[in-house]
């Protein structure tokens, strides 16, 4: 069974839905009074917290009725930094600091007691900065400030993880799981970080990257998973998919303004995802999604490609390889003795690695990396959305907009790059949403498909989540039966593959 968080319905009405997770049936739906966490107990109860925890409901969640409402004590300085809950018993942990100490207090509230909050057990511990967190199982209390975290033993003031940061990072407070083994805390670039409780001290476990940005997250209470939430939905994060990422350095991501770039292998193994114009390349197995090797190149990266057992880079001044299996790189120089500006709005890669196509305003000209030189130039006319090579050398596909006082036109044409004619064939599209479907063997995405991806019989083949919908068709990449969707609101490319 699994409770959603509350969320405003259009009728601005706060309502809890709690539904069977093996049926899809939703089980109940609850209006309540206001927006809070929540928790769901073993003997079919649900608790809604509110104003900051201080003010709580429960609810039945089978028959949707309000059982009890209460609030606990609140003082100035006073943290909560836990609640759980077992049967008819609701427990709390607060914490609060003086001058000399930090004291934890865990308190109880029975439904058949008097509104009464008996104080359980108290610790006195040496007093710390940040967002209060406390374990019931291992008493182990987290303190987290965006440079800081701190993990202590209150049964006896050991510290068993403190991490400092030169600048700001951490997003407070932090959490631990039910059953004490794990800690986690998001980090302002929308991360969540894991580290696994030992006998010792707690270690770094695993860094995850959720696909959509996420407002909070839980543990599972049955499982070594994490729930992260926001408006655009609901995912689930596997923490024992140990990974060895190292947390982004932040002052790259705020160079990460460009467009993602993905390549395949001929063989589909490997799967190769960029942003123009930063510096990374990830490399995933394609039917594991597994990460394979994460290369730092350098450059200020325009395309990628894959050729046989190797990743293809190249920027404005050079193209790299790196060997996927020996790690071995190889660099050529380009465009030696050729005008390449900042201007130029496409540059990508022939299938092979063997040419260059770029556009510069209405002219799109051919680079060959052995020669040197400029080997074909055309003038297209119009502004210039997007160039792709067939799998012929030298030519392309080109997508353009040609706009006149009283209409305007999209089409697509066919460039043979070493002859001096124009198009070799055009054609009318609709829109952008056309030109990304030319490449999908039939296959269809975006404008009047609504939330559908349809096959070539105009079957409805997959329904897309809000958070996977492209905005732009700039957005989808197909190619043959993959299709990659590169923008919306997740981090990395979604790879998706139908079979014929």
């Amino acid at each position: 069974m699994l409770i959603y968080p509350p969320r405003i319905t259009t009728l601005d009405t706060p309502t809890l839905y709690v539904w069977d997770t093996q049926t899809g049936v939703i089980i109940s739906r609850t209006e309540i009074q206001g927006l809070g966490d929540i928790l769901f107990s073993s003997n079919q109860r649900v608790v809604c917290l509110l104003d900051g925890g201080y003010r709580f409901c429960v609810f039945d969640a089978i028959r949707s009725t309000q059982i009890h409402e209460g609030r606990l004590p609140q003082w100035p300085g006073y943290q909560l930094g836990a609640y759980w809950a077992h049967e008819d018993i609701l427990m709390f942990a607060t914490g609060f600091k003086t001058n000399q100490e930090f004291i934890i207090n865990t308190q109880e509230f029975q439904l058949t007691s008097n509104h009464l909050y008996p104080v359980v057990e108290s610790f006195h511990v040496p007093p710390h900065d940040g967002k209060f967190s406390f374990s019931p199982v291992s008493f182990h209390a987290s303190f987290v400030t965006k440079t800081q975290v701190t993990i202590i033993d209150v049964q006896n003031s050991n510290i068993l993880l403190q991490v400092k940061g030169a600048q700001s990072l951490y997003t407070p407070l932090g959490q631990f799981s039910p059953d004490g083994c794990f800690f986690a805390c998001g980090t302002q670039e929308q991360w969540i970080c894991v580290w696994k409780n030992t006998s010792t001290n707690y270690m770094p476990w695993s860094n995850l990257r959720p696909r959509l940005s996420f407002k909070g997250f839980s543990f599972s209470p049955t499982m070594p998973s994490i729930l992260t939430w926001d408006q655009e939905g609901i995912q689930l994060l596997h923490i024992n998919n140990q990974s060895n990422d190292l947390l982004p350095n932040r002052s790259k991501l705020n160079h990460q303004q460009g467009g993602h770039l993905v390549a395949h292998s001929t063989d589909w193994v490997h799967i190769a995802t960029a942003r123009q114009e930063d510096s990374n390349v990830i490399v995933l197995d394609s039917i594991l999604g597994t990460l394979q090797q994460s290369i730092n190149t350098g450059m200020e990266i325009l395309d990628i490609k894959i050729v046989e057992d190797s990743v293809f880079v190249v920027d404005r001044q050079k193209m790299v390889s790196w060997h996927l299996h020996t790690g071995a790189s190889s660099t050529r120089a380009i465009f030696s003795g050729v005008l390449v500006t900042s201007g130029i709005e496409h540059i990508v890669l022939s299938n092979d690695c063997s040419q260059i196509a770029f556009s510069l305003g209405e002219k799109v000209s051919l680079y060959d990396i052995k020669a040197q030189a400029i080997i074909g130039t055309h003038l297209v006319g119009g502004d210039i959305f997007d160039i792709r090579f067939l799998p012929g050398q030298y030519r392309l596909h080109l997508f353009r907009c040609v706009s006149t006082p009283t209409k305007t036109a999209y089409d697509e044409g066919e460039l043979a790059m070493l002859e001096s004619r124009g198009f070799d064939r055009t054609s009318t599209l609709e829109d952008g949403w056309s030109w990304a479907n030319l490449f999908s063997h039939g296959y269809h995405i975006g404008s009047g498909f609504g939330q559908w991806i349809v096959d070539p019989r105009g079957r409805k083949l997959l329904w897309l989540p809000p958070n996977w919908r492209a905005k732009h068709w700039d957005s989808v990449r197909w190619n043959g039966n993959f299709l990659t969707l590169v923008g919306g609101h997740h981090p990395e490319p979604i790879v998706i593959q139908f079979y014929p």
